[in-house]
């Protein structure tokens, strides 16, 4: 089960499945769908569509500055 987030199945086609992505609030933040140019299921907000490999790098990029900090005088 994910910590912050809900995932709700809405439709299901003859060979590929749609769920909305609902903040734990029951804010909708997104769909996880087949992407057929990609041949791959990506998460889509808008019209911004993120494969597993985008959203890795994204999440490594994330975890590896999590401890940056601007230092002040």
């Amino acid at each position: 089960m994910a910590k912050y987030l809900d995932f709700e199945e809405t439709d299901s086609k003859p060979k590929t499945r749609v769920w909305n992505v609902l903040t734990r609030h029951g804010d909708d933040f997104g769909e996880i769908k087949f992407y057929a140019p990609w041949r791959q299921y990506c998460y889509v907000i808008d019209d911004l569509v993120f494969s597993r490999q985008c959203l890795k790098d994204l999440y490594e990029f994330v975890e590896a500055h999590k401890n940056d900090r601007v230092g002040g005088g």
